[in-house]
């Protein structure tokens, strides 16, 4: 299930180039929860990683989908911001959302 604070977080990275390339540049999930936390985004590590399921699995729900704003381009990378499910991160720049 989308979770609006994850996506919202996603719109900052893809808006604000410093955070972009700080979150871009974490090593582990944790970190990447702290500096949303930080940035006043609040989520819990399943809460990402559901965001990131939903998105990449293409069947969202009505309310999922009533809960993107503006509609998502799907990239060939792994996930948004590079989180791979097993915690680690690599260098993948989040998608844009339109």
């Amino acid at each position: 299930m989308i979770n609006k604070t994850v996506m919202s977080f996603i719109n900052k990275v893809n808006e604000d180039p410093a955070l972009h390339a700080k979150v871009t540049g974490q090593s582990h999930l944790e970190v990447l929860l702290k500096t949303a936390s930080e940035n006043g985004f609040n989520f819990t590590a399943d809460e990402w990683m559901s965001t990131v399921q939903a998105i990449y699995s293409g069947e969202l729900s009505d309310d999922d989908l009533a809960n993107i704003a503006g509609g998502a381009v799907f990239p060939s990378k792994p996930n948004p911001l590079g989180i791979l499910p097993g915690g680690n991160a690599t260098a993948i720049p989040p998608f844009g959302l339109q």
